[in-house]
């Protein structure tokens, strides 16, 4: 007796499954794509305060030393101004969840995310609220260069905007995993499991 085998449409199952899983499909904040997005910025955002870093190194301290138009130096004179003397941080939106989430594209199996809206920030949002006339002429994406390429005349390079491990494990276990599962239960009630 001839033995028959099915894998041929097990197989094209499970790669219709596996197609399944696209970005652009209903998530909490309108698709998975978003979630994924959202959870990212978040991160970024968080590691920025907590650990004062990107994916690297921790982010130099701002100068301390006296200059001609820092006295005090920077780091005093934007703890005086601005109410934080963080680097990364001055009017508060580089770092704000609209400049990280930015122009982000979602596609089915793709998601790419485009820093910043490219404008200039329409308040402050440091604890002070301080936005100086200089503030108002520089955008997001341009500060976010800065930071990325090096800023003053050291060129200090603080990058901010990068993924790392503790990211992707975030994003992994607390938006695509629960929206898995949530698929993997639809699929089998679909097919009457």
């Amino acid at each position: 007796m001839a033995q028959t085998s099915n894998i041929e449409q097990v197989v094209a199952w499970l790669k219709d499954w596996v197609d399944g899983i696209d970005f652009t499909k209903t998530g909490a904040d309108q698709s998975l794509g978003r979630d994924v997005a959202n959870k990212v910025a978040r991160q970024i955002a968080d590691r920025a305060a907590i650990e004062g870093r990107g994916a690297g190194a921790v982010w130099a301290p701002n100068s301390t030393t006296p200059s001609r138009w820092h006295p005090e130096g920077y780091s005093a004179w934007k703890g005086k101004h601005y109410g934080w003397q963080l680097p990364n941080y001055r009017t508060g939106q580089m770092l704000s969840h609209t400049s990280l989430f930015g122009r982000t594209r979602i596609m089915a199996h793709e998601i790419e995310m485009v820093y910043g809206v490219d404008a200039a920030p329409a308040r402050g949002y440091s604890p002070t609220g301080l936005l100086s006339v200089a503030d108002e002429k520089v955008t997001d994406t341009q500060k976010a260069a800065f930071a990325h390429s090096g800023q003053s005349r050291k060129r200090i390079k603080r990058p901010f905007y990068e993924l790392d491990d503790t990211i992707r494990e975030a994003v992994v276990v607390d938006v695509v995993q629960p929206w898995c599962n949530a698929y993997i239960v639809d699929t089998n009630q679909l097919n009457g499991v």
